[in-house]
């Protein structure tokens, strides 16, 4: 056993590969080229304060009036910059400019750059150096391709960052799920950013405000990471004359900002706001069972999808009234029901305070942790404070999903989602690769 390190906390762990997905054009490869100067410099805060070497393999931006342009406004180190260039043997023995194939030359990658003090090698883009052979929807095939990043990270303790693109037109659902081509790509990874324009910008994707968030973590606790950037443009002195160019700047934290609210188009964001608003204004009195909230939505023209995504920003933990026994209810983040002092079953355990305060299903994980209440919660709550609220047995302490000794069938699927919620947070198992497959 050895501790985990990273590059940037929590984003980029050491000696794993992880995914840069956005749009086009919104500061994926500026960023890029951020963390590779701080790398250079030395200028980072987290395990790697010494510094180091950087790769970069770019298939899309020119080297000399792009890259290194944008590498000198950033005051990076060139002595530690390594810009990756492979080339093919003819018959005559003269060679020629190629591109890096993926799986066919992970060997030499990693034999390249194995002796090197390399912390950071930045792919750009990653599906650009797949074999022409390898189907990039299919998931074996991308899973083959991509084993000799995973080689290369472990093999120089390095942060493998993998720049891809999003889909296009696909509006509904995880940000995960508009990663382009394969799962696979996002399966792999340790950790997923997404990095778009800032949701609070008005001029959208033409703006000069950008978000970077995280839609996925293996190895990083949840919680509200994203961060503010701002692209800026200027100029750099060369041999023949000054370089017009542009570099990012990190601007601080963005709360309550999501990785989905990046994607989200601008008339969906919008709605979202108007939701956020409006549901603050309903509780602003103090909480109100659920279903009394979607009949309020559903008579104020706001669809119950769009409620739910501005409860994630405006609410807490929905809760159950007078320890289990009632309806769903739901207030402002940082407010507490009226009765939840007045509980019949108490606390769970004198060591444990409120059992409010933590998951209903959460027993089946209190050998790890006894602070992990919203890490697995969004879908079953949005079950449960449906249609099906006041249907069902009671929870108990001894039985505390309601089950009464029936539904074996449902007790063991809540409890493998808890399994797996486990491995999530201990890295002891992959568990989204069995979900993939």
């Amino acid at each position: 056993p050895r501790p985990l390190r990273w590059l940037w906390h929590p984003y980029l762990p050491l000696g794993k590969v992880s995914v840069l997905a956005g749009p086009p054009g919104q500061g994926k490869s500026q960023l890029a080229l951020w963390l590779a100067s701080l790398v250079t410099t030395g200028g980072l805060i987290d395990d790697v304060t010494e510094p180091a070497d950087v790769v970069i393999i770019s298939a899309e931006d020119d080297p000399n009036d792009t890259i290194m342009p944008r590498l000198i406004a950033l005051h990076a180190d060139f002595e530690r910059v390594l810009i990756l260039s492979v080339k093919d043997c003819e018959t005559d023995g003269s060679l020629i400019d190629a591109a890096l194939a993926l799986p066919t030359d992970g060997p030499k990658l990693v034999a390249t750059l194995k002796s090197r003090n390399v912390r950071l090698i930045v792919l750009d883009p990653v599906s650009a150096f797949l074999d022409a052979a390898i189907d990039s929807y299919k998931n074996a095939s991308v899973r083959r391709a991509l084993q000799p990043l995973k080689t290369v990270a472990e093999a120089t303790n390095a942060a493998v960052l993998s720049v891809t693109h999003v889909t296009k037109g696909v509006n509904a659902g995880e940000p995960l799920d508009k990663v382009i081509d394969s799962v696979a790509f996002t399966a792999m990874s340790r950790s997923t950013l997404i990095m778009g324009p800032d949701p609070d910008d008005d001029e959208g994707t033409r703006g000069a405000s950008k978000v970077l968030a995280i839609a996925k973590s293996n190895l990083a606790p949840p919680g509200d990471h994203a961060q503010r950037f701002e692209l800026r443009s200027t100029s750099v002195p060369t041999e023949l004359g000054p370089a017009a160019t542009s570099f990012i700047t990190q601007l601080g934290a963005a709360p309550d900002v999501h990785a989905g609210d990046i994607l989200m188009p601008p008339d969906e964001r919008s709605a979202l706001a108007d939701a956020v608003d409006w549901l603050r204004q309903e509780l602003a009195a103090g909480w109100r069972p659920v279903q009394d909230v979607r009949k309020a939505a559903d008579a104020h023209g706001h669809a119950w999808v769009t409620i739910k995504r501005a409860r994630q920003v405006a609410c807490g933990r929905p809760e159950k009234e007078h320890g289990g026994k009632g309806r769903w209810w739901m207030g402002l983040r940082g407010t507490r029901p009226e009765w939840a002092d007045d509980d019949p079953l108490g606390p769970l355990d004198p060591q444990e305070g409120d059992h409010h305060a933590r998951g209903p299903n959460l027993g089946l994980l209190d050998p790890l942790t006894q602070d992990q209440g919203q890490g697995d919660q969004g879908g079953q709550e949005d079950q449960r404070e449906g249609d099906q609220e006041d249907q069902g047995t009671t929870p108990t302490r001894d039985d505390p999903l309601g089950l009464n000794g029936h539904h074996a069938e449902e007790a063991e699927r809540v409890a493998a989602d808890a399994r797996r919620l486990r491995d999530r947070i201990t890295g002891d198992r992959d568990w989204d690769e069995d979900e993939a497959s």
